[in-house]
């Protein structure tokens, strides 16, 4: 129990205090006091007070008390009680120690120097100040107690250790620089800020607990950054980091949003797997190796990445946006199947499921996980390879190397469903699969039906013309062609004559030259009889239907004024069937004049409609 000093102890600790010592272990005094005992201190050369050694450990210092400027050699606080405000700034420690040492009130260390500061089990009950600390070797902070706000902007930690330190109130390092730092399992009460700090070695953030927002931009990471099982109920932003080394954010959970937003990765190779509340933005990052993500969020932004050697991105239920990406290496953005933790017992990612009211809620094997695609606009996709992915929302404008796209299993829209009522009249459509530029610009003719589903609706100024939407689908289909996937590309085939019909139209329109008009009509008419009669080589059973419907037309002039002698309409049936499959032989008849010329079309249509039909059974079993 400290006691206080009686009047003759008094008077020999000041005695003491002459020859550079400040002895009051266990004793308890009041700033008054200690003040005094700091002006008896020697001075140096610059006129500040320096102790050779001071012993405060397990005393109480009631009141303020001030050490401004006080060089220590070997200094003990270890256990000692601060009940008013201590000031330590511009202090030079060659060893101080303040193991176990409570702050009752606000406490400055700004601008102080130590070799190695120790502040292990230390409790700071209010304001406490760093800022600009230097230590030379160490700075050790292990469990330590922050109920309110720390200052640690512009430290320089050395090795700093904050090993299961709390952090009550806000959390600042800005601009602060460490050769090494470990954060494990230290919790942040009221978020943290490492804006601009600099970790030249390691930098661990394992199972550390962060309550609001963390910031890391413009920090830089020159060892490895390791943050495996962090949890952040907060935003996270590593805003213009840059990471020389790996990252590990292995089973970290992010409530809110992670933001990479133009950071630089130079040696990342695995990210994940993690779970983040709202948006993963990688926003004009860039990757100089090849990089693994596994994550579950909400959204994805990967607009104008840069990844150099590649990507692997697997993410489950989140939309994701892939605008003006650049993936310059074998890349590949896929849906991810449940991942178990490291002792295999529950999944950590694969049975969360987005709650309707925000937040994430834990099922049994949920389904519909496979991320949904919004745009690749501007991307270059020639090595990119989607694999489970939603795509009906996806945008495909302005992406470049289309062609070389690779597809696996990827979902496409379809058509409004099977009957819908138009302006004037009920219409089918063509099963098929379609893509959203197609739905944006039938919308944006008045076609409301295809504005259903999930299919985001457009307004009409934001709808391609008929021609972009027709090299997109072309592009789809040479890169099908190129897989083999005759079904696939047949659907694209359909979905190019479809806009290549809608621009002719278009073209033929009042307002165009004659010419133009002229050729357009024409153009337009052919592509009407050819989607007609075989759904642009593509419907057998259309193909069939015209033959059929040729022959039992083309039998009626047959039967009126064809032969010599008058015959049955059926025998008349009969003769158009063989003379519309008999190539080099011609079914034997006396035929009057018009009967040759309905026989000679009966000829030439008959091998075109059966062909067409070939044709199309071909592109349905090719494999």
């Amino acid at each position: 129990m400290a006691q206080p000093w009686s009047a003759e102890e008094l008077s020999d600790a000041e005695k003491l205090a002459r020859t550079g010592r400040i002895s009051a272990r266990d004793i308890r005094l009041t700033g008054e006091q200690l003040d005094r005992l700091i002006t008896l201190l020697p001075r140096d050369g610059d006129g500040d007070p320096q102790a050779i050694h001071v012993d405060l450990a397990g005393s109480i210092v009631e009141g303020e008390c001030s050490f401004g400027f006080v060089r220590f050699d070997a200094a003990s606080f270890d256990g000692a009680v601060f009940t008013g405000p201590a000031d330590f700034e511009f202090a030079r420690f060659r060893l101080g120690s303040f193991v176990g040492a409570c702050f009752g009130d606000s406490t400055a260390f700004s601008n102080a120097t130590f070799v190695t500061a120790k502040f292990e089990r230390a409790r700071f009950e209010a304001d406490a100040s760093f800022r600009r600390v230097e230590c030379a070797r160490r700075a050790e902070f292990p469990r330590a107690r922050f109920a309110e706000p720390a200052d640690f902007c512009e430290a320089q930690l050395g090795d700093g250790l904050f090993r299961l330190a709390a952090f009550g109130g806000a959390a600042r390092f800005a601009r602060a620089e460490f050769r090494t730092a470990d954060f494990t399992s230290a919790t942040f009460a009221s978020g943290a800020s490492f804006d601009r700090a600099d970790f030249a070695g390691e930098a661990l953030y394992a199972g550390v607990c962060v309550a609001g927002d963390a910031d890391f931009a413009h920090a830089t990471f020159g060892g490895f950054a390791r943050l495996p099982d962090a949890a952040f109920a907060g935003d996270v932003r590593f805003d213009f980091a840059v990471f020389d080394d790996y990252l590990d954010l292995a089973y970290a959970t992010i409530d809110g949003d992670l933001s990479f937003r133009r950071a630089r990765f130079r040696e990342a190779r695995g990210i994940g797997p993690m779970l983040v509340g709202r948006l993963l933005s990688l926003r004009g990052s860039s990757f100089d190796q090849q990089v693994r993500f596994e994550v579950s969020a909400r959204r994805i932004d990967c607009t104008d990445v840069m990844f150099r050697a590649g990507v692997d991105l697997f993410a489950r239920w989140a939309e994701l946006r892939i605008e003006g990406a650049d993936f310059a290496g074998p890349s590949l953005v896929a849906a991810l199947p449940a991942s178990r933790t490291l002792n295999d017992a529950e999944p950590f990612l694969g049975s969360e499921r987005p709650a309707i009211g925000g937040g994430w809620e834990r099922v049994r094997a949920p389904t519909g996980f496979e991320p949904s695609l919004l745009t690749l606009r501007g991307a270059k996709v020639a090595r990119l390879t989607l694999s489970r992915i939603d795509a009906r929302d996806c945008r495909f404008a302005g992406s470049h190397g289309l062609d070389e796209l690779r597809l696996e299993r990827v979902t496409f829209g379809t058509p409004p469903a099977a009957l819908a009522r138009g302006e004037r009249s009920w219409r089918r459509w063509t099963v098929r699969r379609t893509i959203a530029e197609e739905h944006d610009l039938r919308a944006a003719k008045g076609h409301d039906d295809w504005r259903r589903g999930t299919v985001l609706s457009v307004d009409a100024s934001a709808a391609l013309d008929p021609a972009e939407v027709a090299s997109i689908y072309r592009a789809l289909r040479r890169g099908r062609e190129r897989e083999r996937d005759e079904q696939g590309a047949g659907d694209f085939y359909y979905g190019e004559m479809e806009m290549r019909r809608m621009r002719a139209r278009d073209d033929g329109r009042p307002g165009a030259g004659r010419l133009a008009r002229h050729g357009a009509r024409a153009e337009r008419a052919i592509l009407w009889l050819y989607w007609l009669v075989s759904g642009y080589g593509l419907r057998a059973s259309r193909a069939l239907a015209a033959l059929a419907l040729t022959l039992a037309v083309l039998a009626v002039p047959l039967d009126l004024w064809g032969f010599t002698p008058d015959r049955s309409y059926g025998r008349a049936l009969l003769f158009s069937a063989e003379s519309s499959i008999s190539l080099f032989r011609t079914p034997e008849a006396t035929l009057t004049a018009g009967g040759q010329v309905v026989q000679i079309i009966l000829r030439l249509s008959g091998p075109l409609f059966f062909g067409l039909a070939m044709l199309a059974l071909r592109s349905r079993v090719k494999r």
